[in-house]
């Protein structure tokens, strides 16, 4: 099987890139690079502590970010663009259009757009009285969760009594989901355009049987 080649990009503690990196072995991609969008970033400590090669951009200046992007990434011979945390909008980069995908943490289109992260979605959800929730995974566009969504997953919070709960259930199917997307796309879709998949849907029982966890707790 092929591995495919990807960068990571972070905004904050790169919980995510952890769990990418823990398994990249057995799914078959290589994390080549990890981008962040400040230098503050805890997830770039993780990173440089395994010698991954790391690039610090301004993503609110678009086209000097691209300008430092593009070579960085062919130099380091990527492949994808996987956003993991990643709270900034991210530039079209020439090359990348069909192989950049980031998560959000609801079922879009519900609870998505601009400032709609982390705790902002789970609080909402919550308030809205959902009894599902899950994940997205789409293609990154210029706008906020706009993309074709590549794959989902549903997962049950009615048993959630609050939004840290309901937060708590969402990243413990992500952090099995993620990865297992990641393996789907090298394995069958690889250098096919990812924007016209047709979107793959995933039932949560698998990845939490994974975590040992069931309900909220």
């Amino acid at each position: 099987m092929n591995v495919g080649k990807i960068v990571v990009a972070i905004s904050g503690k790169g919980v995510m890139l952890q769990h990418l990196l823990l398994h990249q072995q057995e799914y078959h991609y290589q994390v080549v690079g990890v981008i962040a969008s400040k230098d503050t970033a805890a997830g770039l400590v993780y990173a440089r502590k395994l010698d991954l090669p790391t690039l610090v951009c301004d993503f609110d200046a678009q086209e000097q970010a691209t300008r430092k992007l593009t070579p960085w990434l062919q130099h380091h011979a990527a492949e994808a663009i996987i956003l993991a945390g990643f709270t900034r909008r991210f530039p079209a980069v020439a090359g990348f259009e069909h192989h950049t995908i980031s998560t959000h943490p609801s079922l879009l289109p519900k609870f998505g757009g601009e400032g709609m992260f982390g705790m902002n979605v789970h609080r909402a959800v919550f308030d809205a009285g959902e009894t599902t929730t899950g994940i997205t995974a789409h293609m990154v566009v210029h706008g906020f969760d706009e993309g074709h969504y590549v794959a989902q997953v549903a997962t049950d919070i009615s048993k959630c009594r609050n939004a840290k709960e309901v937060q708590s259930k969402v990243l413990a199917v992500e952090k099995h989901f993620y990865p297992h997307l990641i393996r789907t796309l090298v394995a069958k879709h690889w250098d096919d355009d990812w924007s016209k998949i047709p979107t793959l849907k995933y039932r949560d029982a698998d990845f939490l049987a994974a975590t040992g966890r069931k309900q909220c707790s």
